[in-house]
């Protein structure tokens, strides 16, 4: 697994997002089975949500994502697109803390459980493991997701309530193996999570090298929902 931002290399897996080793608490807590769908708090086939992409970096352009909810069972699947695309990218998400990267041509997207509240899965105080992808190269990445706060989310969607959530992670780095300028090691996300929504309402990560320099720099936000 790699987060690097594309214009400061170009790598043939998919880059994700993960956390400041320096913020990782000392003891993390073991991950959680996977929790059963709550139906009454799921989001419905043909739910769609509209967000807005925006990067750090100016050369990476801002973009309009849509994502339609295609089927409820024990998980949720969903599908991922750019606005006005006909390409997209489905998956299906389970319960628990998970962290994923979703490909489209020319980018990618890293999400952090957005179902997590249909799945009961957000309560302030919680802390837990996060299952991270494999790594492409380089060392294993751990990271945990606790819920910090509760309260009103603004969004250009409007305003809801719900959670925050902070999402740290980290990987060793290997001298004469991994590139201290270039490789990601630590990264640091938060995520507003609002059970009006059936889903993520917004979303930021950063990754940093060994050095403590930025590569990806990425947020988006809800900007319109159309819920069955």
């Amino acid at each position: 697994m790699s987060f690097v931002h594309p214009g400061r290399r170009r790598v043939v897996a998919a880059l994700p997002a993960i956390a400041a080793a320096m913020l990782l608490p000392a003891c993390v807590t073991p991950m959680a089975p996977a929790r059963p769908l709550n139906p009454a708090r799921a989001p419905r086939p043909g739910d769609t949500w509209r967000y807005a992409y925006t990067s750090g970096w100016r050369n990476e352009p801002a973009r309009q994502l849509e994502v339609r909810c295609l089927e409820v069972g024990t998980g949720i699947r969903d599908r991922l697109s750019l606005a006005g695309s006909a390409a997209g990218e489905e998956r299906t998400f389970l319960g628990g803390w998970e962290l994923v990267e979703r490909i489209l041509t020319g980018f990618m997207l890293t999400e952090l459980a957005p179902y997590i509240d249909a799945f009961d899965g957000a309560a302030v105080g919680e802390a837990s493991a996060v299952r991270m992808p494999t790594a492409s190269f380089g060392t294993t990445w751990t990271g945990t997701a606790r819920v910090v706060s509760a309260g009103a989310i603004q969004t250009p969607a409007g305003s809801f309530d719900g959670v925050q959530v902070e999402f740290t992670g980290s990987r060793p780095f290997i001298r004469g193996q991994m590139d201290d300028a270039i490789d990601p090691v630590f990264a640091r996300s938060t995520g507003w999570y609002a059970p009006a929504a059936r889903r993520v309402v917004r979303f930021t990560h950063q990754t940093f090298t060994a050095r403590n320099s930025p590569l990806a720099r990425d947020s988006y936000e809800l900007v319109g929902l159309a819920l069955k």
